[in-house]
């Protein structure tokens, strides 16, 4: 969808290229099957008989009517699009292009699919095939030729239903920027609207934008400090910080052994995973969950009571997997303030293996003030994540550690290094947590390459987006989308950017349309110079739809920038995804949008026909059908399953099912998860059709990147040449003929 975030490298393009023995298969079975099965009929080879053989598959299509499936198409889309409902006019264009592509593909797709199924199948049924073999004529070129004869019915069905969605979406969108241009001069637009209705104006319904993501999203407790690493979270959960680590299992369950259950059980399998936060905290108001720690005894020797002190507040830790999904509760690990209160715990937890709930992680109280090991002064809180349990990052890519809040009305100060996570060395006699004998685990680098990946986060919405508060409810809070290395798209009137974020009204009571216009607070801090340049008026947003504002130009210095965003309402919020603001790069005509789309599926309507063809050389054409539906589908079903299937599920289900004989749990274990790792290497060699997406970009006004055709085209050669030699090499030892 956006330029940086499909940096094209072709062993990786396609599934089936994703290693070298990818490669390397391919190869072999194209070498086998030409030069070794069919050297003969490869010499032989006419691309003028083929060709023929293609003009007699497209002849007979033509013959049975299957363009008259397009009309009815065509009626279908104009039916239905009448009876959408969008947000505005040009989210009604873009639902009516999302129709007629997603119409066009299932029409081709379906076409392809039966035609090529059933055509060779009933030539050997109806002894079709013996006038053709019998001619001087090779298998190879009977393959290739319907092949080809498909792809052409395929294409004629394409371009018939590319002319109509081009004069259909051109038709509409004229309709559409009439009625912008009329309500426009008639002043029937609110203040929110009026900029964006300019921008279609301006700019068209169905232009194709260009975007660049920005690389991060934070969400804070206060605007960050041009002059300082710090960050601030605050408000009892308001905000969290997570501190991202990657799954290196020798590191984290040392060097690996023929044994996976012993592996498994090393390391922090073995030991436990022992995690340190180190951070700074101030009071913003009345002490919420912060008790005073009072003298227990009355006036000593006639002197005054000590005057009483409040005690830290507390923070909760946890752990998340790779997706940011809760993996393990703070409930689930044991917590103190200090490292030798950690060890007490932990020794009174594996007295019974039973976690008292004021032990738990789950509102640690933090340390005074302490001088920590970097030299500067801060305070601690410790984790730590038994090794029953630590078990269960084995089977993940990865994971996170986050730190909320737990106190209400405290800024908590993260630093750049706010997260240290430890295997602790546990001997007799020995206990260290985070000294010099336990071993420190590496963070994920942060987005420059430098530092600690950390990921500020508002709270988690309805909606998966991260909710910031706005007004006197957070008048503090500040979203923080960083750009770096981004590309320069400096016009006439600044930098163009686009934002649509999803706005929830706390004020429900407010009749519908008079509610007080959503203002976002904008503000652009140049990372060359530290310079922080405000927009002179807010951005008025709708929720989920487009707002465009531009960023003076010389606010930046570099393509490294961040943008600040702030909503002034009160009783509202502002849900942020990481791509609710994009900078717009460049703009492109929605024809060349709409070739490359159309081109996608072409793509893979010859994908569809190839894997097909291969299946009727062995198989009844109903039986045909259905296994091309599950080779097409299989690599998708497999991806769906990955959460679960990933290293370690048998001794996962050896755990959850309780299995009490030890033979028995390493039949389990071994054959799960080997019924596993085959699983993941079939669906290795299955083609991604994920990679023949070709309208969701399109819909959303995206402009199509050429690395996605290229995607699409990797796929079709990995798969589709050596399915077609394998089609071949069945045919030829096949017999058609008496």
């Amino acid at each position: 969808m956006f330029p940086h975030d499909h940096i094209f490298s072709l062993p990786l393009a396609a599934n089936w290229f994703a290693g070298n023995w990818g490669l390397l298969v391919v190869a072999v079975i194209v070498i086998y099957g030409l030069l070794v099965v069919g050297a003969g009929d490869v010499m032989a080879f006419s691309l003028k008989r083929a060709w023929a053989i293609s003009g007699v598959c497209f002849a007979e299509s033509i013959r049975k009517r299957v363009l008259w499936i397009t009309p009815l198409a065509i009626v279908g889309v104009i039916g239905i699009t009448q009876f959408q409902r969008a947000l505005d006019e040009q989210d009604a264009v873009r639902q009516s292009l999302k129709i007629c592509l997603f119409a066009t593909a299932l029409v081709v797709m379906l076409a392809s699919i039966i035609l090529a199924c059933t055509n060779l199948p009933k030539e050997i049924e109806s002894r079709v095939i013996y006038t053709i073999v019998t001619k001087p004529i090779t298998r190879l070129e009977v393959i290739l030729g319907k092949v080809i004869g498909f792809a052409r019915v395929a294409l004629t069905m394409i371009l018939i239903m590319g002319l109509f969605t081009w004069g259909y979406m051109r038709v509409t969108a004229h309709q559409k920027q009439q009625q912008i241009a009329y309500r426009l001069q008639e002043g029937d637009v609110s203040d929110t609207e009026r900029d964006r209705m300019g921008e279609y104006e301006h700019s068209g319904l169905l232009t194709a934008r260009s975007f660049w993501a920005p690389d991060q999203l934070g969400v804070y407790g206060a605007p960050p400090d041009p002059n300082s690493s710090q960050r601030v979270i605050s408000n009892d959960g308001e905000q969290d910080v997570l501190a991202g680590y990657a799954m290196d299992r020798t590191a984290l369950f040392g060097p690996p052994n023929d044994n996976v259950d012993d592996w498994a059980h090393s390391g922090i399998g073995e030991r436990g995973l022992a995690i340190r936060v180190n951070l700074n905290t101030q009071r913003t108001g009345a002490a919420t969950d912060q008790p005073q720690a009072v003298q227990p005894f009355g006036p000593v020797f006639g002197k005054a009571p000590a005057p009483t002190n409040l005690v830290p507040p507390r923070i909760s830790i946890e752990i998340f997997d790779e997706n940011f999904n809760d993996l393990f509760a703070s409930t689930t690990m044991v917590g103190a303030s200090t490292s030798g209160e950690l060890v007490k715990n932990i020794v009174e937890y594996s007295k019974t293996n039973k976690l008292d709930p004021a032990l738990s992680a789950g509102g640690i109280r933090l340390s005074e003030p302490t001088k920590l090991p970097d030299g500067t002064t801060g305070q601690t809180a410790y984790a730590w994540l038994p090794p029953q349990t630590a078990i269960g990052l084995f089977r993940h890519n990865g994971f996170q550690v986050r730190v909320v809040g737990a106190s209400g009305n405290v800024d908590f100060f993260i630093g750049p290094h706010p997260v240290d996570c430890f295997i602790p060395e546990i001997k007799p006699g020995e206990f260290d947590i985070d000294g010099p004998h336990a071993t420190r685990i590496d963070p994920r680098p942060g987005i420059d390459g430098t530092g600690e990946l950390l990921a500020f986060r508002g709270r988690l919405g309805i909606h998966l987006d991260q909710e910031m508060s706005g007004g006197s409810d957070a008048p503090h809070t500040t979203a923080v989308y960083s750009f770096r290395n981004a590309p320069s798209s400096v016009t006439e009137d600044g930098i163009p950017i686009q934002v649509n974020v999803q706005v929830d009204r706390s004020n429900s009571e407010v009749e519908a349309g008079h509610e007080d216009a959503t203002m976002l607070d904008v503000s652009v801090l140049d990372e060359a110079t530290k310079r922080l340049t405000h927009l002179a008026q807010p951005v008025l947003v709708e929720s989920r739809l487009p707002a465009f504002f531009r960023i003076p130009a010389d606010a930046v210095t570099t393509g490294n920038y961040d943008v600040l965003l702030h909503c002034e309402n009160t009783a509202q919020s502002i849900g942020l995804l990481p791509t609710s603001l994009l900078l717009v790069t460049s703009h492109q005509y929605f024809e060349v949008n709409l070739i490359k789309s159309l081109s996608i599926i072409w793509m893979m309507s010859i994908l569809v026909i190839i894997v097909a063809v291969l299946c009727s050389t062995f198989l009844s054409w109903p039986i045909a059908i259905v296994l091309t539906v599950l080779l097409l589908l299989g690599h998708w079903g497999v991806d769906q399953l990955a959460d679960v299937s990933g290293p370690g599920l048998g001794r996962q289900i050896v755990n959850d099912f309780k299995f009490t004989d030890v033979a028995l749990s390493k039949v389990v274990s071994t054959g799960v998860d080997t019924l596993s790792n085959v699983l993941n290497y079939v669906s290795d060699v299955l083609p991604d059709t994920s990679k023949f997406d070709a309208i969701e970009d399109i819909e959303q006004g995206v402009n199509i990147p050429g690395d996605r055709l290229l995607e699409a085209l990797t796929v079709l050669a990995g798969f589709g040449i050596p399915s077609i030699v394998i089609a071949y090499v069945l045919l030829r030892n096949k017999e058609v003929a008496p």
